[in-house]
């Protein structure tokens, strides 16, 4: 769904339309998110499960993985978490935001990730909505989306917390700079998202915004425990 993208359609002035935004629309953006973020922390969660008694430490303390699926499902760890700013950066595309510095654009390797400064995600920075976009003063629609929104939080918090809860095997894994990594990228996707869906919603955004705040803790949480 790529809601931003020109209709091949002209009004008599010659001008071309924008295809018009619903709740439902966001409600969707919102819910790939979550239901993404919901699959991984499933797989997170199995990693304590795993046999590693095969693992032989080395010299620098870390444990290396040969071609296993052990180091599969560590590896689909990393990209499943980039596929997640991918998809946040589609998000805005649809939802018809500025460029907020290329969210979701340089995040689709974990080489790419690891280099904080590719990202150029701006923190804090208010979206800015074409003057065409709906902006939903109805209840209905406004309290749809940001009941939505805050499912999006809760299930990504606990996928947080379930990375936060695998640091110690992550880390000794030699996958903690890497989640690292891509966990600072996705605070500001995340950021700069939740703050579209925010200005879309003015009759609920003071309850978005505190859920919001909830959520950034849990993601500083996370970043800091894989970056101390």
């Amino acid at each position: 769904m790529h809601l931003s993208k020109f209709l091949a359609v002209s009004a008599f002035v010659g001008a071309p339309i924008h295809a018009a935004l619903t709740a439902s629309d966001v409600v969707q953006d919102i819910q790939d998110v979550a239901d993404t973020s919901a699959s991984l922390t499933q797989t997170v969660s199995q990693l304590s499960s795993l046999d590693y008694s095969f693992l032989v430490p080395v010299s620098n303390g870390l444990y290396p993985f040969s071609s296993t699926p052990r180091l599969s499902v560590l590896q689909e760890i990393i990209s499943t978490l980039e596929n997640i700013i991918t998809t946040l950066g589609s998000a805005l595309t649809d939802l018809g935001v500025s460029d907020l510095g290329g969210v979701g654009s340089s995040a689709t390797n974990s080489s790419a990730v690891s280099k904080r400064s590719r990202v150029h995600v701006h923190r804090r920075q208010i979206p800015s909505f074409p003057a065409s976009q709906p902006i939903f003063t109805n209840d209905a629609d406004a309290f749809y989306v940001c009941q939505t929104f805050r499912q999006f939080v809760l299930i990504h918090q606990q996928l947080l917390s379930t990375i936060i809860g695998q640091h110690g095997l992550l880390a000794t894994s030699g996958f903690g700079a890497p989640v690292a990594a891509v966990l600072r990228a996705l605070e500001g996707a995340v950021d700069s998202f939740a703050f579209a869906v925010i200005g879309l919603v003015p009759p609920c955004a003071a309850t978005a915004g505190t859920d919001k705040r909830n959520l950034d803790q849990t993601l500083q949480e996370a970043v800091g425990t894989y970056s101390s």
